[in-house]
């Protein structure tokens, strides 16, 4: 990081200087270090710099009058311009593509969390209809067992009371 600061330091500097020779007539010297701090400047790749360089010089050089090496760096910026935009309309899909992936698999986990649920929730009502289906029949069978305890009194008794009867 330091050595990119550093880089860019010495870029800032040798295109100040260069553009200071361009506007005192000195376009040879000029262009060559602004030049050089164009290729420091490519070889950080910092796009952003180059492209604000690119346009800051073609200033200085119509200035001086250099007309075709002006409009060549102003197609050059232009261009470097549209690659940058690109690259940013590129990655801003890359973005928004990486973001609807992770609503629909958001989506997708919160559908499937819901099934669960509702399968649960049918599972829990199977058992409490299993439950009360076992309440039921064991309320069935206490009350055949009251039924037949009572008919089998009744039984004794009406032996008992025709035992009496007889005697």
């Amino acid at each position: 990081s330091a050595a990119i600061g550093d880089a860019s330091f010495v870029a800032v500097s040798r295109l100040n200087l260069g553009l200071a020779l361009l506007s005192l007539g000195r376009i040879e010297q000029g262009k060559r270090l602004a030049d050089e701090a164009i290729l420091e400047y490519e070889r950080t790749g910092a796009t952003g710099e180059i492209a604000e360089t690119l346009r800051e010089y073609g200033n200085y050089l119509e200035a001086a009058g250099d007309f075709k090496a002006a409009l060549a760096l102003f197609q050059r910026e232009r261009k470097l311009n549209e690659e940058i935009a690109r690259t940013m309309r590129e990655k801003a899909v890359l973005e928004l593509q990486g973001k609807y992936e992770a609503d629909k698999r958001q989506r997708a986990y919160d559908l499937m969390y819901r099934e669960n649920e509702l399968q649960a929730e049918k599972l829990r009502n199977r058992e409490l209809q299993q439950y009360l289906w076992w309440l039921l029949a064991a309320g069935f069978a206490i009350s055949f067992c009251v039924v037949a305890v009572l008919y089998w009194k009744l039984h004794v008794t009406n032996r008992l009371l025709a035992q009496r009867n007889d005697a």
